[in-house]
């Protein structure tokens, strides 16, 4: 075996320091990203490894029990315990971005969407322009809601035939 003996090369104290501060930086660095501690994510997510999943609206699960009012962690809770994945948040338009949150954090129910039902009144086909900015306020506190509790949807009622001709009620919910 022929191996080509080189001879060492002599290398300045400067880049002896340089190389050198490198490496340690450089171990320092990896040692710090292993040894870091996973954070708890604080979205809660769908159960995994099911074909299908089971869930019920918000508006289908009691809100007083023995006499007492619920909270609506309790609420959520209920679900767990009655074996369901998730909850459909169809009472939108009665709760805050962080009651929702919460809730969901507390409970460790998943939420998948949100629903406001005032769609059905309040709707973007409207001929008020007053209802039809009550609609699309009611869409965004809907889609902000559904994004906090780490849902990623909202159902919408655009309008109804009854609002107009066509060519009329698809340009006022544009």
């Amino acid at each position: 075996m022929n191996i080509d003996r080189v001879e060492p090369k002599n290398i300045s104290r400067r880049k002896a320091v340089l190389v050198g501060s490198s490496a340690m930086a450089a171990t320092c660095a990896i040692s710090k990203a292993d040894n870091h501690k996973a954070k708890k994510s604080e979205i809660v997510r769908p159960p995994t490894g099911k074909g299908i999943l089971l869930s019920v609206k918000l508006g289908m699960i009691a809100k007083k029990l023995n006499g007492q009012n619920l909270t609506l962690t309790q609420r959520l809770q209920m679900a767990a315990d009655a074996g369901l994945d998730g909850v459909d948040f169809d009472e939108a338009g009665a709760h805050t971005e962080e009651a929702a949150r919460t809730a969901v954090q507390e409970s460790g129910v998943f939420v998948h969407n949100a629903i406001n039902h005032a769609h059905w009144g309040k709707r973007l086909t409207s001929s008020s322009e007053a209802d039809r900015e009550t609609s699309k306020k009611n869409i965004e506190h809907c889609i902000r809601l559904s994004h906090a509790a780490g849902g990623n949807g909202v159902l919408i009622v655009i309008g109804a035939g009854g609002d107009g001709p066509e060519d009329v009620i698809a340009e006022r919910c544009r």
